[in-house]
């Protein structure tokens, strides 16, 4: 991990994990905080018969993961927001494959440095990646994949929030942006920017704002820099609480490899909200180099919601260091949370730790990310989604579609963008869980992803099938009994099949 990766990472790790110490100095205060800490190891056990998953020479093997963790979660104070670190240490008996040890974080948080107008936002992960979309995939990371490698974030926001009179209120924002890639320098990418947000605050039913925003990103394969400067004005006009039209407008000057240029953008916005369940949101936005669109429409009834989001993004860098339409089993299920929920804060934890009781692994991808390319990029993500929560049994559909290219003119100096002009990737998950009593139940997933380059040698397709047991031994303790059925075809097809148990104990 490069040394600007580190530092930011630990900046944000040092002021989430002083929510902690600040919440142990005080047991009265760690109430009132709302601050909870929870240390955790899980033990799991796979009896796999191709962990190398070879189409010829199939390598059965026990392999074994001990996985110590971390949850610290603060929901009110000066500092909120969630911390998720667990290291895996992966040993292989009966095979040649290598023992691993893997980093997981998952880290999102403020700080409120000045009461009501200061703030910094912050958000950091670790986890595995494919490094090609069209290479070997696997539906699990304990498994012997050349194809995989491990994938560190950051990004770090401070913020100032205030008002001039009672004429305009402000956010002046600055970002620092990074991603670092084991093992290799594609994705490898650090990201500065600046932007003031300014609203009118009249009462009247035509409300005006502007905005300024800067962005350099530089790309260490390469050793490339793009900029970005955007200028604009906007109207807002609400005719009715339920809903409002705006427009912008205003100059652009980018410089995306091919010399610094100016243009103008300006753009539409629709969004009509006419009840606290139901929230539509249309928007198009014209750039010289790409347009960008967003269609959102979101219903939630008693016990189920329904979601479809199509959004078209030009994406001057991918500060995740990989492709950001990636979707993984806990983003799924993390959306379904935040829009039944009134308090949104509770979703992370309780999303975790629903999917770790029932055998399911978080990380699970929907549609696989993979090293992303070393110029800008335009992308679109098109899912329709579904969740049922009854009182015995949940259920989760999601049918995702993305394509990702290059800007005209920009060309990639590694990655999958470099073998081809556009990645296309499709996903399904199905997942049916139901409460046996109170304490177990039974869970079955499937999920397909298949992923297609412009040259048809390129594309494969993987098939995932699990169904696990699970039960609470007591308050703490956890176990889960299950079995895997995967199949992939491509350039070197597999099959592998698979019987797993974990056990978790929270303290």
């Amino acid at each position: 991990m490069s040394l600007r990766v580190r530092g930011l990472v630990a900046l944000l790790l040092s002021a989430l994990a002083g929510s902690g110490a600040l919440a142990q100095d005080d047991t009265a205060q760690r109430g009132r905080s709302g601050t909870t800490i929870v240390p955790r190891v899980g033990v799991t056990q796979t009896l796999t018969d191709n962990v190398a998953l070879s189409s010829t020479a199939r390598d059965a093997a026990l392999v074994t993961q001990v996985s110590p963790g971390i949850r610290i979660e603060s929901r009110s104070g000066r500092v909120r927001g969630t911390f998720d670190y667990a290291l895996n240490g992966i040993l292989y008996v009966g095979s040649d494959a290598k023992n691993q040890v893997q980093n997981a974080l998952s880290t999102s948080g403020v700080v409120e440095l000045i009461e009501n107008s200061v703030y910094v936002d912050g958000q950091a992960s670790i986890g595995q990646q494919a490094i090609s979309a069209f290479g070997q995939q696997s539906g699990n990371s304990s498994l012997s994949n050349p194809n995989r490698t491990e994938v560190a974030t950051l990004n770090l926001s401070p913020y100032w929030r205030g008002r001039v009179s009672n004429i305009a209120s402000f956010e002046l924002r600055g970002g620092a942006q990074a991603a670092n890639t084991k093992d290799s320098i594609v994705g490898d990418t650090h990201t500065e920017s600046l932007s003031l947000r300014v609203n009118g605050l009249s009462a009247g039913r035509l409300q005006w704002w502007g905005s300024a925003n800067t962005q350099t990103s530089h790309f260490r394969a390469g050793d490339a820099s793009y900029k970005n400067s955007t200028l604009n004005l906007g109207l807002t006009y609400r005719p009715d609480v339920d809903y409002a039209v705006t427009v912008n407008g205003g100059p652009e000057r980018y410089d995306y490899g091919r010399g610094a240029q100016s243009s103008s953008n300006y753009g539409v916005n629709f969004t009509w909200t006419p009840s606290p369940r139901t929230r539509a949101v249309a928007e198009w936005q014209r750039h010289q180099y790409g347009n960008a669109h967003t269609l959102s429409l979101e219903h939630r009834m008693a016990r189920s919601v329904w979601r479809y989001s199509d959004v078209q993004s030009v994406n001057l860098s991918t500060p995740s260091g990989t492709n950001p339409v990636a979707v993984s089993l806990y983003s799924l299920y993390l959306q379904q949370c935040i829009a039944s929920q009134a308090d949104p804060s509770i979703c992370p934890a309780s999303v975790t730790d629903f999917l770790i009781a029932r055998g399911l692994d978080p990380n699970a991808q929907i549609i696989s990310g993979y090293v992303a390319a070393s110029s800008p990029t335009i992308q679109r993500l098109q899912d329709l989604s579904f969740s049922l929560d009854g009182l015995r049994d949940s259920v989760v559909v999601s049918l995702s579609q993305s394509t990702s290219g290059l800007l005209p003119g920009a060309q990639a100096t590694g990655g999958d963008l470099a073998l081809t002009s556009e990645v296309k990737q499709r996903g399904l998950t199905v997942s049916v869980s139901h409460r046996l009593t109170p304490d177990s139940s039974v869970t079955g997933a499937l999920s397909v992803m298949q992923n297609r380059g412009t040259q048809p040698s390129l594309g494969n397709t993987l098939r995932n099938f699990t169904a696990n047991w699970s039960s609470r031994l007591g308050r703490q303790l956890s176990v889960s009994l299950g079995a895997r059925h995967t199949g992939f075809t491509g350039s070197t097809g597999y099959t592998e099949n698979a019987l797993i148990a974990n056990l978790t104990q929270q303290f």
